[in-house]
C-alpha cells in the first residue's frame, strides 16, 4: 500500500534521519509500494525549507554579532554567501531522490477539482472549515481519493500531524465521519495516521508475521510441487525446457513431463494490503524440478537409431499469488513458471 506524507511530517525531519523513516522504507520495500506525494505538499515543503533556512541564518547572524561584541576583533563568517534559492533547489533534489519521486507518484493538481472545491467551501464540507480555511487540505484530500481509485489496493496510507484538518483531536488516527463516509461510498479507503510512529505501531503485527518461515510452515514442498505440476499439466513444455538441459549431440526430444518441483529458496516476498483487509502475497520461489524426457537418438555416421527415456534436474522459478485472511492462507495460485 502506498504512503502519502503531509508537509508537517517532512518539516519535522527535513533530512529523514529518524529511525521511523527507515522503518517506513522497509515497509515500502516489503509491500512493493512507494511514496505518493501531492504536488501541493511539495510546493509547500519547498517554501517551508526556505523559511526555515532564512530563520536559522538570521539566528546565526545574531549569535555571531553577540560574540563579536565580546571580542577585540570581528570573527568573519561565510554565512552571507549562502544562496537561499540554490540551497532550496538542492533540498528538493534531495527530497525527490530520497522519496524516489517521479512523475507517476506525484499527484498533480487537476483543474477539474475547482467545482468541488467551490462546493465544499460554500457548504463547509471537510476539510473546509469556517472562515474559508481548508483550500490546501481539500486539494490534498481530493488528490488522495483520485489516487485510491486508480491504485491496485484501492487505498492509501496518509500520515499528517494535523488531526483537526482530517480527523479528531481526541480520537487519533481516525478520519472525520464525513470523510470516512465519502470513502465508503466510492469504494476506497484512506488509512489516516498522525505520525509515522503511530502507523508503525499499528502495522507492526499486521504484516511482520509474513516471512519465509511462516510460508514454509503453511505451504509444504509437496503442496508447491503439486501446484506447479498442475499448472503445467496441459502445457507443452518441450520448447521451454530445451534451453535448460543438455541432451548431447543428435538427441531429438519427443515428449517432456514435469515430475515434481521442490522449493530450494524464496527469492522475493512482497505483500499487498487490499481494501477488504485481505493480504495478497506475491512470492517468487526457486525450485529444483525433475523432468521426464522421452527422446529419439539418431546418428547416421555411426548407424544407430535408438529411442530412450531419461530424467533431468533443472532449476526453475515459480511465481505464487497467496491470499491471506486472519493470518491464514485461503488461496494459493501459481501465476507463472519460468
Amino acid at each position: 500500500m502506498n504512503i502519502s506524507i503531509d508537509s508537517n511530517i517532512i518539516r519535522s525531519d527535513f533530512f529523514f534521519k529518524s529511525k521511523d523513516f527507515q522503518i517506513l522504507d522497509d515497509y515500502l520495500e516489503r509491500t512493493d509500494s512507494q511514496y505518493v506525494i501531492s504536488e501541493v505538499v511539495l510546493q509547500e515543503v519547498k517554501q517551508l525549507f526556505k523559511n526555515e533556512l532564512i530563520e536559522r541564518i538570521e539566528a546565526w547572524k545574531k549569535s555571531q554579532s553577540s560574540v563579536n561584541k565580546l571580542l577585540p576583533q570581528d570573527i568573519s563568517s561565510e554565512i552571507d554567501q549562502v544562496d537561499i534559492d540554490v540551497e532550496s533547489e538542492k533540498y528538493m533534489e534531495f527530497l525527490h531522490k530520497t522519496l524516489r519521486l517521479k512523475g507517476s507518484n506525484i499527484i498533480k493538481f487537476k483543474h477539474d477539482y475547482l467545482p468541488e472545491l467551490v462546493n465544499r467551501a460554500v457548504k463547509k464540507i471537510m476539510p473546509f472549515k469556517n472562515e474559508d480555511k481548508g483550500f490546501r487540505d481539500t486539494v490534498i484530500w481530493l488528490s488522495l481519493k483520485e489516487h485510491c481509485k486508480t491504485a491496485y489496493e484501492k487505498q492509501i496510507i496518509f500520515i499528517s500531524n494535523n488531526p483537526t484538518d482530517f480527523g479528531y483531536t481526541k480520537n487519533k488516527n481516525t478520519l472525520y465521519d464525513t470523510l470516512f463516509t465519502e470513502c465508503q461510498q466510492e469504494g476506497i479507503q484512506v488509512n489516516y495516521f498522525n505520525t509515522p510512529k503511530e502507523f508503525i505501531e499499528h502495522h507492526s503485527t499486521k504484516i511482520d508475521f509474513i516471512n519465509e518461515d511462516w510460508l514454509t510452515e503453511r505451504l509444504s514442498d509437496n503442496d508447491i510441487s503439486e501446484m506447479v505440476s498442475e499448472k503445467l499439466k496441459f502445457n507443452d513444455i518441450t520448447d521451454w525446457i530445451l534451453p535448460k538441459i543438455d541432451m548431447g549431440y543428435g538427441n531429438n526430444i519427443i515428449n517432456v513431463e514435469l515430475m515434481n518441483a521442490f522449493p530450494i529458496q524464496y527469492l522475493e516476498i512482497t505483500i499487498y494490503e487490499m481494501v477488504d483487509n485481505t493480504l495478497i502475497i506475491n512470492a517468487t520461489i526457486e525450485c529444483d524440478a525433475e523432468i521426464s524426457i522421452d527422446f529419439h537418438d539418431y546418428n547416421p555416421y555411426e548407424d544407430f537409431d535408438i529411442r530412450g527415456h531419461t530424467y533431468k534436474n533443472v532449476v526453475i522459478t515459480v511465481d505464487l499469488s497467496i491470499t491471506v485472511e486472519e493470518k491464514e492462507i485461503i488461496e494459493t495460485v501459481v501465476d507463472h513458471v519460468s
